[in-house]
């Protein structure tokens, strides 16, 4: 689902004329699909990433703890986008996060996020919970002066069931195919025809369940939210 979210993320971009010069990526890196989009589709100046890691490491990058810190010296009220995605359920802290969303937009300036609604455990390096709405997302960030641009849970029963029955996440391919669009991993003759023999039965399974995305949020296994930061807020 996660290529649904970039395409309301660049709808986001392009319906309100976002054309930012600096962006920052909490908690990601320029691996992020939104983040790619982005530097497809702009001009940058300046962006840089924040984390605990950097596995693609990023020459902009600076080390945070979402956790323990909710500001970052130097960048306080910098940027014209934020830019979070798949990172909230990696937090236990979700005060400093909100806050760090809040220090790190300048006046007018806009933030993304996306979240899990549904999701399987997973490492990077923590996690710690998931079914955020996108209600949730945007009441905290409403309390810290941000107005909602845009926002949704995206899902479907067939990905819902693929996560929490076959126990994996497909990719666009595979979700239009389960069986024909399998997505063969590395690894050796044995260990591959292992996993097909496995994965086999749940995905002739899956391609007879509905495609298409549903109308309420029972099937969603994605939230997002585009906002903006419309006034002065204080800084906690």
């Amino acid at each position: 689902m996660r290529h649904k979210v970039v395409e309301n993320f660049l709808i986001f971009i392009s319906e309100n004329n976002i054309k930012p010069k600096k962006v920052a990526v909490l908690g990601g890196s320029s691996n992020d699909p939104e983040f790619q989009a982005l530097l497809a589709n702009s001009s940058l100046e300046e962006f840089y990433f924040f984390d605990i890691q950097n596995p693609a490491n990023e020459s902009n990058f600076t080390y945070l703890d979402i956790n323990e810190s909710n500001s970052i010296k130097n960048f306080t009220k910098y940027f014209d986008l934020v830019i979070s995605s798949q990172v909230l359920e990696h937090i236990w802290n979700h005060k400093n996060y909100f806050d760090l969303i809040e220090n790190l937009t300048k006046n007018n300036g806009y933030c993304w996020i996306n979240c899990p609604k549904s999701n399987l455990v997973h490492g990077s390096p923590d996690y710690y919970s998931a079914g955020f709405t996108a209600s949730y997302l945007e009441n905290n960030l409403q309390v810290r002066k941000f107005v909602t641009l845009r926002s949704g849970e995206i899902g479907n029963k067939r990905y819902y069931l693929g996560v929490h029955l076959a126990r994996y996440w497909m990719t666009a391919r595979e979700l239009k195919s389960p069986v024909f669009g399998y997505n063969f991993q590395p690894g050796t003759f044995l260990g591959i025809a292992h996993k097909l023999i496995r994965d086999f039965p749940h995905r002739v399974f899956l391609m007879f369940i509905r495609n298409r995305e549903q109308g309420d949020n029972i099937y969603a296994t994605e939230s997002f939210v585009g906002m903006k930061l419309k006034s002065e807020s204080k800084i906690v």
